[in-house]
């Protein structure tokens, strides 16, 4: 197996050939780990330097590490971060296992990486899956083990588990599904999903997730943002969801055609990763984020989904919905014993 490191955008952007292909014989691949995805991070990153880590074998690909290096700093004392290009609640390393073992390649990957990041102070991996080879690469490895540490529960609704929406239903408080018939019955709510999602509808869910957060400053909730605030972020999330294919939306409107509530997601296969919501302000007291049940009561009846991933964060709201959850964890390693290093393990262990 040959390794490389990609940095810069042309050469990137040299791998969507064969990373496409690799897509299309993986029908499992998620959808934050394809090439679509991780350019529009690699395209609208800020001064992060493209450190992107590639395994061939006899010149197949077959692993990707999608990296940059950062500057950090704490006051006067700067460092630079070895860490992914990507956002979101899933980053990982993309590998093709049908040629190599899945554990040779990420090992290779992340060494080939390392070994070429001489001015880098700490390797810094947030949001592994639980359930990915470069996760448990880390974990049996005596020299990352103790600095791998659970992040974040991902929790998710199994909808293969249950013979339908009637069963999955007793799970769920009485008083969350009060509150659906009620935004039913008085606002003639109705659930949509739109794939793709286009320029108007996905202004419209930016501005309602904007608006709320808002609201929630005004309260006192001052801890609040949107992610569409940033140019950088805005500007990679609408390349990825605007008539994109992996791209969808779930929407809740009254009979009048009004915003109640939305959920944007990715999609591929039977799987759904939901990554932003927000709810209208205007009709809190109707307790408009229940209209995520009708989104489960639509996929139930529809068939083609088996799981629906509600995101990153331990919310009581998410935990009404399911019991099910799996854990994203980070490595985070300071490298090497110059006295700069010293130093940053003394202040930020």
């Amino acid at each position: 197996m040959d390794t490389r490191i990609v940095t810069t955008d042309a050469d990137f952007d040299a791998l969507a050939p064969a990373w496409l292909a690799l897509e299309e014989a993986d029908p499992g691949l998620l959808p934050q780990l394809t090439h679509a995805y991780v350019a529009a991070w690699v395209h609208e990153r800020d001064d992060a330097r493209l450190h992107v880590a590639v395994a061939e074998d006899h010149g197949e690909l077959v692993g990707v590490l999608p990296l940059v290096v950062t500057e950090r700093r704490a006051g006067p004392v700067r460092w630079n971060d070895l860490g992914f290009v990507t956002e979101g609640d899933i980053r990982d390393a993309v590998v093709d296992a049908r040629r190599v073992a899945a554990s040779s390649t990420v090992k290779s990957l992340l060494v080939a990486a390392l070994e070429a990041a001489d001015d880098v102070q700490r390797l810094l991996l947030r949001y592994l899956p639980a359930d990915s080879p470069l996760t448990h690469h880390l974990l049996k490895s005596g020299e990352y083990n103790a600095a791998v540490r659970p992040l974040v529960e991902m929790p998710k609704v199994n909808l293969d588990r249950f013979a339908g929406f009637a069963q999955y239903r007793r799970g769920v408080p009485r008083s969350s599904l009060t509150s659906l018939n009620k935004l039913r019955r008085e606002l003639g709510l109705t659930v949509t999903e739109t794939t793709p999602v286009d320029a108007a509808l996905y202004d419209e869910l930016v501005a309602l997730h904007r608006r709320e957060k808002d609201e929630l400053v005004q309260q006192g909730r001052r801890e609040r943002r949107s992610l569409f605030e940033d140019p950088r972020r805005a500007a990679a999330y609408r390349a990825l969801v605007v008539d994109q294919p992996h791209a969808t939306a779930f929407t809740a409107r009254t009979a009048a055609g009004e915003l109640v509530f939305h959920e944007l997601a990715w999609r591929r296969g039977r799987r759904v990763w939901a990554w932003n919501t927000a709810y209208n302000p205007d009709l809190a007291a109707y307790r408009p984020s229940r209209a995520r049940i009708g989104v489960l009561e639509d996929l139930f009846a529809r068939g083609d989904t088996d799981t629906y991933d509600l995101g990153a964060g331990r919310y009581p709201w998410k935990f009404e919905l399911t019991s099910a959850f799996s854990l994203a964890y980070e490595c985070s390693v300071w490298r090497g014993d110059s006295a700069l290093v010293r130093m940053l393990r003394r202040l930020r262990p």
